[in-house]
Formats: structure tokens, C-alpha cells, sequence
């Protein structure tokens, strides 16, 4: 198997994560680390992400020297996506990314998403979005075990995290020591909600088949009943903890036939990540301790390069990666 030469844009905490799985990796050689953060220009690869094998400097733009593979780890709008790799595909390199929206941007970004395949196709490069949520556990996993049932009903996936065990900007990202009005007013401007859930339920709906007339999605602040110390948080009664988000589809008739629930706050207690088919048979499948965000996102990243560099020219959906399913 040849060796692919890769390089990484992005190197945030999810950037730094996915060098240290690279660097177990054979046959992948990292060329270069890219980042416009200035403070992060000179800066030794090895020292900032704690690895052995990547004697490189942090430079912020791309080389201009031929590589195969790039990983992106740097957005979660597929709009500023775009932007960002089209410089990279014209030059007929394909990439794997963590923006949660490119996943399965045809619901979201019909026309960009239509024309940004045709761009992919005409310069020979494909473009994977990736990721444990959205990318995996909750689309892709229910789609492939729904190719065990004879019929599909309903659907419920849900994924629930104590964010104790989660980074402190996870912890922000969530709403963690807002007021509930504060939540609100955030909410409203798209800076809280959980990147990529309406597009697992696409991905779903659509790989299944699923007759859903209207799909909605609520988001709700998880609040403390008493006053608490949960980590470095001292929070008051009614102050936030976290984030539930959920996504219902009707059918024609009005019933509920997927439902994703995400629900990430501080002291959740257990971790759990479950898929629940009601049909035939009923079918209910568990991690009963959780699947590790940070860590399912950067295998699920490095676990599709090769993917990228082999599969057709284009936007490569989750649909097009599982063998089978219920349709």
C-alpha cells in the first residue's frame, strides 16, 4: 500500500488529536500543518501536540509542493468550508473534514451543495464529512443496522453526555453558566445548538426512505435545580448546565417516525448512546457507557483517508460509505 502524503489545516483541539492518531498510523506521511493563527506561525509540530515523528513548522498557508490528502479541521458552516478547500480542490486533492454541515449538506445547501459537487467532479477530488456526530453514531450506524430489520417504523437514536468529562470549550459551547435568557438570545443567533443534528436525521430519512412530511428541531437549556460546584462551575438555581436538542419527523398523518435526541450537560451522570428501531422486529442497540466525542471523531477522520483518496470524484455522503440497509 503506498504512502499518502497529508496535510492538516486547523490546529485546534480536534487538529491536535487527530496528528496524535496519525502518528500510529502507517503508510500516511504528514507534509505540513497549516493554521492563520499567528501566534501558532514557527511553531514545532511536535512540541505543541505532544508527538514524536513530526519534526515540522506551522505555516499559514498551504505548500506548494504535491501532496494527497488534505484534512480540514477548521469550521462547521459548509458555506466558509467551501471557501476554505476550493483553493485545494482545484488542484485535485481530495479532503477529509470535521465541518459538521458537510456531512450532508443537500437539505441544508441544496444549490451550493449541487454546484460544489460538479466543482469536486471537474477538478477529480472528493470531499468527506466526517465525524462521530454528525458521521457516524447518529446517521450512519442506525442506517447500516437497519439493513437487519424487514421493516422500519420508528426511529430513535439518542446520545447523552456528562460534559464534566468534555473540554472546557465543549463546556461553553453548550451554554454551561448562562442564564436561561441568555441561552435564549444565543440560540436565536445560532452560537448554541448542537452542529449536524438536522443532518443525521436527513441522512437518515432519506438512506432509509423514511415518508417524513416535516422534520423540526427544538433546543432547550438543561438547568441546575440547586445551587452547585460541578468542576470549575459555581452555578445558582435555574442557571444552565447544558443543552437538549431534539429532532422529530411526521409523516402525512402527524406521528413521529425518527427522533434524535441530544442532550450534553454537566454532571449528566452516565454517558449513553442508543438506537431504538420499532418495526420488524423491534430492535434496540447500546453503548450503555457512551462513545467518546473527541476520540470517535478523529478515528472516524483518519479512518477515511483512504476512503477519500480512493472513491469517485465528489461529495461524498454517509450513504455512499455503508454496504447496506433498509430500504
Amino acid at each position: 500500500m503506498e504512502n499518502l502524503k497529508v496535510v492538516l489545516f486547523g490546529l485546534g483541539p480536534i487538529g491536535i488529536k487527530t496528528l496524535q492518531l496519525l502518528e500510529t498510523k502507517q503508510n500516511y506521511q504528514l507534509t505540513a500543518v497549516v493554521d492563520i493563527n499567528p501566534e501558532l506561525q514557527g511553531k514545532n509540530v511536535n512540541h505543541l501536540c505532544e508527538t514524536k515523528s513530526f519534526d515540522l513548522k506551522v505555516q499559514n498557508q498551504a505548500p506548494q509542493e504535491d501532496f494527497d490528502l488534505a484534512i480540514f479541521t477548521t469550521t462547521s458552516n459548509f458555506l466558509s468550508l467551501i471557501k476554505q478547500v476550493t483553493p485545494i480542490i482545484e488542484r485535485g486533492i481530495s479532503v477529509v473534514t470535521t465541518c459538521e454541515e458537510a456531512a450532508y449538506p443537500y437539505r441544508r445547501y441544496p444549490e451550493e451543495a449541487k454546484n460544489f459537487n460538479q466543482k469536486l467532479i471537474d477538478h477529480k477530488a472528493s470531499l468527506i464529512g466526517t465525524g462521530i456526530n454528525p458521521g457516524f453514531l447518529m446517521d450512519t450506524l442506525p442506517v447500516v443496522l437497519s439493513a437487519i430489520t424487514q421493516k422500519v417504523d420508528h426511529v430513535k437514536v439518542t446520545r447523552i453526555q456528562d460534559a464534566l468529562n468534555r473540554r472546557m470549550p465543549f463546556q461553553m459551547k453548550i451554554g454551561s453558566g448562562l442564564t436561561v435568557q441568555d441561552f435564549k438570545d444565543k440560540v436565536s443567533k445560532l452560537e448554541i445548538r448542537h452542529v449536524g443534528l438536522e443532518e443525521s436525521a436527513w441522512v437518515i430519512i432519506d438512506g432509509l426512505g423514511l415518508q417524513v412530511e416535516k422534520l423540526e428541531e427544538t433546543i432547550e437549556p438543561v438547568t441546575c435545580d440547586k445551587d452547585e460546584t460541578l468542576g470549575t462551575w459555581e452555578l445558582k438555581k435555574g442557571m444552565v448546565r447544558g443543552v437538549q436538542q431534539i429532532a422529530k419527523g411526521y409523516d402525512r398523518q402527524g406521528n413521529i417516525i425518527i427522533e434524535l435526541l441530544f442532550r450534553a450537560s454537566l454532571n449528566e451522570g452516565k454517558d449513553l448512546d442508543q438506537i431504538e428501531f420499532k418495526g420488524k422486529p423491534n430492535l434496540t442497540i447500546q453503548a450503555p457507557d457512551g462513545v467518546n466525542g473527541d476520540g470517535g471523531t478523529v478515528s472516524m477522520v483518519i479512518n477515511s483517508l483512504r476512503a477519500a483518496f480512493e472513491t469517485r470524484p465528489g461529495l461524498i455522503t454517509p450513504l455512499e460509505l455503508v454496504p447496506q440497509r433498509n430500504r
